[in-house]
């Protein structure tokens, strides 16, 4: 009797994660207005991961900590934890930003 219950309830258990959607896949909503700048758009992300493509065709990625008139700040640059980056904001060709997953 316990085993036909234990089966229910694993069957209940597995419906119910399929027809639930991914909770950890939850898309969040980016929205560009007409307006934007990348200026406009960075200090949107503040306290977030970015990734910034610059004009050299180099990628930095890291917590975007603090955003000037002119000059980003990037904490904990990823591949150099310990390291900062200040980044002129017309230097940045695209921003990145992590819209899917955890």
């Amino acid at each position: 009797m316990k085993v036909k219950v234990l089966i229910g309830i694993i069957l209940f258990v597995a419906v119910g994660m399929m027809a639930s959607p991914n909770l950890s896949a939850e898309e969040k909503k980016f929205v560009i207005h007409t307006a934007d700048t990348n200026k406009s758009v960075l200090e949107r992300q503040m306290g977030r991961v970015v990734t910034v493509k610059l004009q050299s065709g180099d990628y930095l990625e890291g917590t975007l900590t603090k955003v000037g008139d002119h000059l980003i700040h990037l904490s904990g640059a990823s591949g150099a934890e310990f390291y900062d980056a200040v980044i002129r904001i017309d230097g940045i060709i695209a921003v990145i930003i992590k819209v899917k997953g955890n």
